[in-house]
């Protein structure tokens, strides 16, 4: 299966050298074996300090040395895959620290390549990206506040036309691809429930929709567009993102009965 790096080479996004200095950059963030080992205490002290004069005196890996003495076994090396899988730093989020691209190509590109996908291999790189997701207590967000300017903001307002709920879809759109590449999870669930209700409003006579539901999607939507604006002040607040993600799918329920 190909690579997202190879995609971003083969589409010309960014070249050859660029995705070398990433994958560098991104294994140099990665803690080594032994420091995940001790940390999780996947081997006794003991068993460290053993491990440790065995690679010592046969100038040998941390894993190598760990097998000869029978200390590492699958279940120790898959705990260890997991925790560096939840620690590595994306791609793209790298590709767009180091300037080589900017974080609204990135995300519609990172789209493109999941689209493109066979069906089977999309849906299992989707449940290991989620499962990732999932391990991460606190997920590096800074990139994803600074999104929110003035312009953004405009953009998000409450739709009063077509070419405004046309816009909105865009934006929504790109931000829960941008929301995937920071790897924040819940982030990504209000947006996609968000994108799904906007898609629903498509699908309805705007008109009617906004007499009758337009003061209620109004004042949901204006709570969704503070809080994803005030993220780089008050933080991730799991309890917020919660009521938020209640009072969006409790409007796509009274939408299903006006549309």
């Amino acid at each position: 299966m190909k690579l997202f790096g190879e995609y971003l080479v083969e589409r010309k996004v960014i070249s050859e050298e660029i995705l070398v200095k990433a994958l560098v950059e991104q294994i140099k963030a990665l803690p080594g074996t032994a420091e995940v080992a001790y940390h999780k205490k996947l081997l006794s002290p003991s068993q460290m300090l053993a491990v440790l004069r065995e690679q010592n005196e046969r100038r040998v890996g941390f894993i190598e040395a760990a097998k000869t003495l029978n200390f590492w076994t699958e279940a120790t090396a898959q705990q260890v895959e997991n925790e560096l899988a939840s620690v590595r730093k994306p791609l793209g989020q790298i590709l767009v620290g180091l300037g080589a691209t900017d974080l609204h190509s990135i995300t519609h590109a990172l789209d493109d390549f999941l689209s493109e996908l066979p069906q089977e291999a999309g849906s299992k790189a989707g449940a290991q990206s989620l499962q990732i997701q999932k391990q991460e207590a606190a997920p590096e967000l800074t990139g994803f506040y600074e999104l929110f300017n003035e312009e953004l903001k405009s953009k998000l307002q409450s739709p009063k036309t077509d070419e405004d709920l046309k816009v909105l879809k865009s934006e929504l759109h790109g931000l829960k691809g941008a929301a995937r590449l920071f790897r924040a999870v819940d982030l990504e669930k209000i947006l996609s429930i968000w994108e799904e209700v906007v898609q629903e409003i498509g699908k309805a006579d705007f008109q009617k929709f906004r007499q009758e539901l337009g003061a209620k999607y109004d004042l949901i939507h204006e709570t969704m567009v503070s809080f994803f604006c005030s993220l780089g002040s008050v933080g991730h607040d799991p309890k917020k993102i919660e009521a938020l993600t209640a009072a969006a799918e409790l409007f796509k329920f009274d939408l299903s009965f006006h549309s």
